[in-house]
């Protein structure tokens, strides 16, 4: 597998995401360097900035993101300050992408102009490569695509969250040149863990239930099971992977030299996928738990 498909997350900087908290993130910064892998970053991650700094002035291998702006009269004003703090943040004068982690707000056509005139203005300068949105869902994204074509499309897809998958929605997307990334590949590391270490929370959720038998009876890594999935996924340009330590990156990096040699039927991805948004979405977990 071609490593320039990796994206490394930072989300895991920030010590309360995800389930696994037992975490040495700053040593990953000296591989990521020497391997030039890109990474996905945002303002709202927790520690992140101080670790982009580990990686050297003007590391230009950074996409970040616009957090959520009020939608008020000093839009413009608020917009362009989140842009200047995504490169104090990014450490760098140039970096490859910025995405919306709020699509909505290209829907006022006022606030739109506002924001294509910002980004076109960067490219001009050479400091910015490519924009386009983050997404949730599959509702979310169809109505993006109604007032906005993204360079970028970053989206979830995981064993368990299939939605994406559908309807030949990334072949449409192709279609239309655009870049597909996608994010929370082992559902924030739920699909790494031992079942029986899952909170209640999960436990109880059928799919998952269903997916850990399913590893344990044929005696698969899910590691290199959930590897395999989002690489059969030709659509998919890139993909952003989270790690908690170099331990974890380095078995990644070796499970891409086996991961030809494990065969697995694509159908069998099927028996595990859900449409449930207390399952699939992380922004429900803690509503609903």
């Amino acid at each position: 597998m071609n490593k320039n498909k990796i994206i490394i997350g930072t989300a895991q900087s920030d010590p309360s995401y995800g389930v696994n908290k037992s975490k040495n993130f700053l040593k990953l910064f000296r591989i990521i360097k020497k391997n030039n892998f890109t990474i996905d970053t945002a303002i709202t991650y927790k520690n992140s900035g101080v670790f982009l700094k580990k990686l050297g002035k003007n590391y230009e291998n950074i996409i970040n993101k616009v957090p959520f702006i009020k939608k008020n009269n000093n839009f413009e004003k608020n917009f362009k300050q989140r842009l200047k703090e995504i490169y104090t943040h990014s450490n760098s004068k140039k970096i490859y992408a910025i995405l919306l982690h709020d699509p909505s707000i290209l829907f006022n056509l006022k606030n739109r102009n506002i924001i294509f005139d910002a980004i076109t203005s960067l490219k001009k300068k050479k400091l910015l490569k490519k924009f386009g949105v983050s997404v949730y869902s599959v509702k979310e994204l169809n109505k993006i695509l109604k007032v906005f074509t993204p360079e970028i499309i970053q989206l979830p897809i995981n064993i368990i969250n299939q939605s994406f998958l559908e309807k030949n929605l990334l072949k449409s997307l192709k279609k239309k040149k655009i870049e597909i990334h996608a994010r929370s590949i082992f559902l924030q590391g739920i699909l790494l863990q031992n079942y029986e270490n899952l909170p209640d929370y999960f436990i109880k959720k059928k799919p998952l239930k269903k997916y850990f038998e399913f590893l344990n009876i044929k005696k698969i890594s899910s590691f290199k099971f959930c590897i395999k999935f989002i690489n059969n996924i030709k659509e998919v340009d890139k993909y952003v992977v989270g790690f908690n330590d170099v331990n974890q990156l380095r078995l990644f990096l070796n499970c891409l030299k086996e991961i030809n040699k494990f065969k697995m039927n694509f159908k069998a991805y099927n028996n595990f996928k859900s449409s449930n948004p207390k399952l699939i979405d992380p922004r429900k977990w803690k509503k609903n738990d």
